[in-house]
């Protein structure tokens, strides 16, 4: 019996020195960009974000951008998932690498790419795409990242209305004057 209960004290204490998330399927290693909305001349900030992170030492993250549509204002690490200190930021050959001595398993956004709409830049898509995404862990085993690209859907102008109102006043007599503005566009009602 007390064979039994030794036999059955290790199996669990061998269990426990497994990490919970070896034992749960785990997702697939990604970094994704963040989508958005803006009009031209307007700024956006997009995340790029790591997921299903099984632990490594380096990844180097390769990125372009239309560049007829948006313009590239900064790229910010600070609030980032991975040690700060740890990152390399090429702006001008547009690659991302960080490294450390050790595997990190951290998850969430890894920097913040700030975009300029351009001032003439058309509605449409405007694509912040990932190139091969190259990691490896403190032993240098490959780890295989998936790229999602995204980018920033530039909307129109909203036209201007055909009515407005200039001025409002109220009249000795107590009514109400409204003088009005009327503009004609070339949108279609």
């Amino acid at each position: 019996m007390k064979k039994l209960i030794s036999l059955f004290l290790m199996a669990a204490m061998m269990l426990s020195l497994f990490p919970l998330s070896a034992m749960a399927e785990g997702e697939e290693p990604t970094v994704t960009v963040q989508t958005a909305e803006a009009l031209p001349g307007e700024d956006v900030t997009l995340a790029l974000t790591l997921s299903g992170n099984p632990g490594m030492a380096i990844i180097r993250v390769p990125f372009s951008f239309d560049e007829e549509k948006l313009e590239l204002v900064s790229i910010n690490k600070e609030g980032s998932c991975l040690a700060e200190s740890a990152f390399v930021i090429n702006i001008n050959r547009r690659i991302i690498v960080w490294s450390s001595a050790e595997d990190s398993d951290a998850n969430g956004t890894l920097v913040t790419l700030t975009f300029h709409v351009k001032e003439d830049a058309e509605a449409g898509f405007a694509a912040v795409e990932l190139g091969t995404i190259d990691s490896n862990t403190e032993h240098q085993e490959d780890v295989i990242y998936s790229a999602v690209s995204g980018g920033i859907t530039v909307k129109e102008e909203p036209a201007s209305p055909l009515v407005t109102a200039q001025k409002v006043s109220l009249n000795l007599d107590g009514t109400i004057g409204i003088n009005y503005k009327v503009s004609m566009t070339d949108s279609v009602i």
